[in-house]
């Protein structure tokens, strides 16, 4: 199994959700406790519930999953769009934060 892709991803969820099934492949013991433990987050059901979509990635959190998954600064940017795009209010909102994932995409391919 290899390492998720975050540019193939339109949703946050999904992405974290890849990561963690990704991890617990490759790493013994692995789980939503030690998850949890790496990132000094006591509850492990509420980043259960983040990871599985029933609560939104806040900006404490999303500090959290950043230092834990060490991204790169292009992927760091498009993990920030994501976030914001998995919970735009509006269409608009999205459709202009859909774009910024377009180009954050390109920019990847052009590297």
């Amino acid at each position: 199994m290899k390492t998720p892709d975050i540019f193939e991803f339109l949703n946050v969820h999904h992405f974290l959700e890849q990561i963690y099934v990704y991890r617990k492949s490759i790493e013994s013991g692995f789980s939503y406790q030690r998850w949890a433990d790496e990132m000094g987050i006591k509850d492990r059901s509420y980043l259960r519930q983040i990871v599985t979509g029933t609560r939104s990635v806040n900006s404490e959190m999303s500090e959290k999953l950043e230092s834990n998954i060490r991204f790169t600064d292009l992927e760091l940017q498009y993990f920030r769009a994501l976030i914001e795009y998995s919970t735009a209010d509006s269409k608009s909102q999205r459709d202009e934060l859909g774009k910024k994932l377009v180009s954050l995409i390109k920019q990847k391919e052009s590297v």
